[in-house]
């Protein structure tokens, strides 16, 4: 739009151009018809002098006026023109700032949906790794749960709260995700582990059948031996896997005290003999057979 008018103006400085000239011409062509006349009557009368009127003279002036307006203008003109062109480059230079950079943030924009799509690529393997460690992880949970209910009692509630997370109000935790249950089985683990290498005594009460209760010194040596001996009577026992708790008698009797009195720090150190059911086991299966 800008160079249209442009080109308007410098058309119509032109043809005031041309007009000037040709009126310049005109004058001094006119100018010395008139001075031709004037020089032939000075022939005829020497005393007539020739005097250009006054509207020659004042069209003469505007034309002059014209002329120089005109330079002034072409001169005001080719500075607004190389004022555009500077105008014009530093757009151009800033126009191929732009596509360079439009270019980099293609490529960076690529490169990032290249990453999204390896990472939606790894999400779903984490998803399917999470998946298989979580059933591994439940059915490890479930396995020790029977393991607990089947073994000694020895502080159950407290062991299956650790491996299944339940809540003091007696709720499963649900929802939990890999890493927390994780969490939750290695401190399980590492608690059975140091139950399974560690001995202990402690007071509990004791069910002696029937639903009767009675308080009782117990021994603990890791998850196979349990024993007690009653505060009141002095009756002893151990637990024994498949059957629960039995009355001991004779020499296992002695074994269960002499067992608490090395463990409370008021015997010696020394071999006690205990029962123990013991047999072959598959890895893979179940256990195929007990022996006394």
């Amino acid at each position: 739009m800008m160079e249209k008018q442009l080109a308007k103006k410098v058309c119509f400085i032109i043809i005031i151009f041309w007009a000037s000239c040709y009126l310049q011409s005109y004058v001094l062509f006119a100018s010395d018809i008139q001075l031709y006349s004037s020089a032939s009557s000075a022939s005829a009368d020497p005393n007539l002098q020739y005097e250009p009127t006054k509207e020659l003279w004042a069209l003469v002036s505007t034309l002059r006026q014209l002329q120089t307006d005109y330079y002034e203008k072409q001169a005001l003109h080719k500075d607004k023109i190389q004022q555009i062109r500077d105008i014009s480059q530093k757009l151009q230079a800033d126009v191929e700032e732009i596509k360079s950079r439009e270019n980099q943030i293609d490529k960076n924009l690529s490169e990032i949906q290249s990453d999204i799509q390896n990472l939606q690529i790894e999400n779903e393997k984490n998803k399917s790794t999470e998946s298989s460690a979580l059933k591994t992880l439940e059915q490890f949970a479930a396995e020790q749960t029977e393991k607990i209910k089947d073994g000694i009692p020895y502080r159950k509630s407290d062991r299956l709260s650790r491996l299944n997370g339940i809540s003091v109000a007696g709720q499963s935790s649900q929802g939990a995700s890999v890493t927390e249950i994780f969490g939750r089985i290695w401190n399980f683990s590492q608690e059975e582990l140091r139950i399974a290498r560690s001995g202990e005594t402690f007071t509990d009460q004791v069910d002696m059948g029937k639903g009767r209760l009675q308080y009782a010194r117990l021994f603990r040596v890791g998850h196979q031996f349990l024993g007690y001996v009653t505060e009141q009577d002095g009756q002893t026992g151990i637990w024994t896997e498949g059957a629960g708790w039995e009355k001991a008698k004779g020499p296992i009797a002695d074994s269960v005290k002499e067992a608490i009195e090395i463990l409370d720090g008021t015997n010696v150190p020394k071999y006690v003999q205990l029962p123990i059911k013991m047999g072959p086991v598959n890895t893979q299966t179940k256990t195929e057979g007990n022996k006394k």
